[in-house]
């Protein structure tokens, strides 16, 4: 067999909207018997033009790699069940969907006098996750800036043969940031200042020490240079930490028809 053939591929997506250029992808590559793992490429989408869309090129790249293990985004794979939902509605305050009904419980333990949530906009997992995490804040998955990009997502999902996931690079950074001891005022650095530039460079240095994964220098200072980047390759490797089980599992209670998104467990060694 060929090393080709015995190599693992994980695709990481920080998705932008289809008309601009801030679409980036990383590849992964995973060598099952040296247990060794490559950052091989992170790239700039292809962009369309007059007569071609971004999603064409996007599509038509991925279509030329075989052995892909898994593909990543960093936006909602999955939409709220409110809006697909066919039964006929009593409102959200008498709603018995377990996914509704899930997100009361979780409104209830916040602080008095939050508004009602909107769960034709927002999904159990976006709650679960604001109730645990303190330091990152998930967006309503049909929210003003989300929306089009859960549109996008779900668009391309269809076109996709390899398994799709969904991911919280933000979630994946803070969660190793912790695992790394970096200081707590990297954790919410703004992505475009240089603060953001010197975290992403601190974050990476760490993990380029623990000899868990190789990168090319340049690919290193692109990372640092450029968040976009960044944020695909945390996707990238965020599904290598679940291909090892290294992430957050459904909690119990969860609702079983709602979508879960990938984030590292709080304890972890790599």
């Amino acid at each position: 067999m060929s090393r080709e053939k015995k190599t693992k591929k994980y695709f990481g997506i920080c998705l932008s909207g289809g008309k601009n250029e801030k679409t980036f992808f990383a590849r992964i590559d995973e060598f099952d018997k040296e247990n060794k793992l490559i950052l091989t490429s992170i790239l700039n989408a292809p962009q369309g033009d007059y007569n071609t869309s971004n999603d064409k090129l996007l599509l038509q790249h991925f279509s030329k790699i075989k052995n892909i293990a898994a593909v990543g985004v960093d936006v909602p794979t999955d939409l709220p069940k409110c809006v697909t939902c066919k039964l006929k509605c009593p409102g959200v305050e008498r709603c018995k969907v377990e996914s509704v009904k899930y997100m009361w419980d979780l409104h209830r333990k916040k602080e008095k006098n939050k508004p009602v949530f909107t769960p034709y906009t927002e999904r159990a997992v976006e709650h679960y996750i604001n109730a645990i995490e303190k330091d990152v804040f998930l967006s309503a998955a049909l929210g003003a800036n989300s929306a089009p990009l859960t549109a996008r997502a779900k668009f391309l999902q269809k076109h996709f043969k390899a398994t799709f996931k969904e991911v919280f690079p933000k979630l994946t950074y803070l969660r190793l940031s912790r695992h790394f001891g970096l200081p707590r005022e990297f954790f919410n650095t703004k992505r475009h200042s240089e603060d953001g530039d010197e975290a992403r460079w601190q974050f990476l240095k760490l993990l380029t020490n623990t000899d868990m994964i190789f990168m090319y220098n340049q690919d290193v200072q692109l990372m640092v240079d450029n968040p976009y980047a960044f944020d695909a390759f945390m996707v990238a490797l965020t599904l290598i930490l679940d291909s090892r089980k290294l992430c957050e599992p459904r909690p119990k209670g969860f609702p079983k028809a709602d979508s879960w998104i990938l984030f590292p467990k709080e304890q972890i060694e790599i």
